[in-house]
């Protein structure tokens, strides 16, 4: 009886994703604003203008999985390592969750965020590991960089988002909160950086579904 009463709460939650997905597999590619305001004002204090970056996204999606690929050009705002002109590469998995069926989904997801950044003085581009506690920020120079070392090192975030879709078009706002904790940090055990914050993001996005 306990089996047959989770088989069917099962069938219940699957249903609506089931009755919502209007393809099993697409592809959309698209463009993207991030408004992202520096640690130390209020959220929407700063420079709304001087703080917003361009980028463009890589959507794939599977049932009601999908992973997104983002990438933002950030501005020069001074010599710091951590704030010369690049980009952030922000990836993450999350789950659509349809609201109104075929038209509206909220999205639900975490990933992790790499900033690649010029150095002034080489014009080398460089990956920046930021820090968030005693030890120094630490800079690796793309031909050095290991792929280990972006999963490990990586910063990780918390993502929210609400999505339109209009046939083959999509428009979508998103929420990112950007965590200190890193993979890491999490496998020595440091878990509780996962709810903190260190700078927070909010974006929209347009897309088109190419199949």
């Amino acid at each position: 009886m306990k089996r047959q009463f989770v088989l069917i709460a099962v069938m219940i939650l699957l249903i609506p994703f089931a009755l919502s997905a209007r393809n099993v597999f697409d592809a959309r590619f698209g463009f993207n604003a991030l408004y992202a305001p520096t640690e130390e004002g209020a959220f929407f204090e700063d420079d709304i203008a001087a703080n917003t970056s361009l980028g463009g996204n890589v959507i794939l999606r599977l049932w009601n999985i999908q992973t997104t690929l983002m990438a933002v050009a950030v501005a020069p705002q001074g010599d710091a390592p951590g704030s010369l002109s690049g980009f952030s590469l922000y990836s993450d998995f999350s789950l659509s969750i349809p609201i109104l069926p075929s038209y509206i989904y909220l999205s639900l997801g975490a990933g992790m965020a790499t900033d690649f950044r010029i150095n002034v003085n080489t014009d080398a581009m460089e990956v920046y590991f930021p820090s968030y506690g005693a030890e120094d920020a630490t800079t690796v120079p793309l031909s050095k960089l290991e792929f280990g070392q972006v999963i490990r090192y990586s910063s990780l975030f918390w993502k929210f988002g609400l999505d339109l879709f209009l046939g083959p078009f999509n428009a979508n706002v998103f929420y990112i909160i950007r965590t200190p904790a890193t993979f890491a940090a999490i496998s020595s055990g440091q878990w509780d950086k996962l709810l903190l914050t260190t700078n927070n993001a909010l974006g929209v996005g347009f897309s088109l579904a190419l199949f």
